[in-house]
């Protein structure tokens, strides 16, 4: 007895609920117009969203993202001058 069944993780990029609900619809496929609909959100708040998660993925794990030229360790920015947390 004592032992841990499990070690904590924090999450890596931090996804907001609205950027999880993107992802896990899109895990089913379809396109932007069946995830805007399914979601009941507009088109272009999917493909903000789809920018925002690649963006995030960008500054934390830049060698995820083909092509990515991002040194590794520095932060994107968003917005104004907000950069994201990465674990």
């Amino acid at each position: 007895m004592g032992g841990l069944s499990f070690l904590y993780e924090p999450p890596l990029f931090g996804f907001n609920v609205s950027e999880q609900r993107l992802l896990i619809s899109a895990l089913a496929g379809g396109t932007d117009e069946e995830l805007s609909d399914e979601l009941g959100i507009s088109l272009s708040t999917v493909k903000k969203t789809w920018r925002l998660i690649y963006d995030r993925v960008a500054a934390c794990l830049p060698e995820l993202i083909p092509g990515n030229s991002q040194p590794k360790g520095e932060n994107s920015k968003r917005g104004r001058g907000r950069g994201y947390m990465c674990v």
